[in-house]
């Protein structure tokens, strides 16, 4: 059958649409190269180039392809298993575009390498695969290349190895704050054991200087009692004093009168300050057992 000038025309716009990108056969699920001679690699190529796909976003009824997680697996000639996230993933039109950049380790050996698309979701909770849709693998020659005697690193293990020399550095970096803390803490700490030490040291001569104002007190308190004693050892004199006079003033028959007013005045004072001595003395006593004392300037004081 053939066709029309305008299907023609329309055969050859969707196959312009199409060039430069790996399409797929939803049918089949096979790979649909840009042209018969599509070209890989050569062994030994490292980040060398982007593969460009372009598929039908909504390539069966319960998958969307931009909705989804776009890897493509491969197997390298020396059978070897790996797979690269896909970059550069978006919608438009309807269609669903996205590259691949193989790794190194797909030009690892000269020899047939295979690789397909892969499409999944994972659960977000359990990490568990929800759908999981595959391309047909599709094969492809890698010449062998030429390449000097070096140790190889693969990018996946340049990528293991920078990571953990990010949390090498990452520990290193928290284990120095971790000593730079513990250290303040330590310094802190010895500044409060200072501190406390001489609070401890203030409390103690204050403890000294209440116990000197205490022995004082006493002290004070029994120089008081001793006045009193002194006091009633001078009354008892006077009473001497008074009996003599007495005697005094009988003998002295011309001044009996006169001697005898003295005398009821010697005995009244005698008794007042008797009686006032007495007061003192019972007062002293009263202070002593309250725990107070009178102090020199006579103030009453509590020890």
């Amino acid at each position: 059958m053939e066709l029309t000038l305008n299907e023609n025309l329309s055969t050859q716009s969707l196959e312009n649409e199409d060039e430069g990108f790996v399409t797929v056969d939803p049918d089949t699920r096979k790979l649909i190269f840009p042209n018969e001679n599509f070209f890989l690699g050569v062994s030994g190529d490292q980040d060398s180039r982007l593969i460009h796909f372009k598929f039908v976003d909504n390539v069966t009824d319960a998958i969307k392809l931009s909705e989804q997680e776009i890897q493509i697996n491969y197997l390298n000639a020396n059978q070897e298993k790996g797979y690269d996230v896909a970059l550069n993933k978006n919608a438009k039109d309807g269609y669903c575009y996205f590259d691949w950049k193989p790794s190194s380790k797909v030009f690892l050996y000269a020899g047939d390498v295979n690789f397909l698309v892969c499409v999944r979701s994972k659960n977000e909770v359990s990490g568990f695969k929800k759908t999981d849709w595959n391309t047909v693998r599709s094969a492809h020659t890698v010449p062998e290349g030429i390449e000097p005697d070096e140790a190889h690193v693969d990018e996946q293990t340049d990528e293991t190895i920078t990571n953990l020399l990010l949390k090498i550095n990452e520990a290193v970096t928290a284990s120095a704050n971790s000593e730079k803390a513990a250290k303040t803490s330590a310094d802190q700490a010895k500044s409060s054991a200072s501190a406390a030490s001489a609070s401890a040291s203030f409390a103690s001569s204050s403890a000294k200087g209440a116990s000197t104002s205490a022995t004082n007190a006493a002290n004070s308190a029994t120089s008081a009692s001793n006045s009193a004693k002194n006091a009633s050892n001078s009354a008892g004199a006077s009473a001497t004093s008074a009996t003599s006079s007495k005697n005094s003033a009988d003998a002295s028959a011309a001044s009996a009168t006169k001697a005898k007013a003295s005398e009821t005045a010697a005995a009244k004072s005698l008794s007042d300050f008797n009686n006032n001595a007495n007061d003192i003395y019972q007062k002293l006593e009263a202070f002593d057992s309250l725990g107070l004392y009178v102090d020199e300037g006579g103030y009453l004081c509590q020890k």
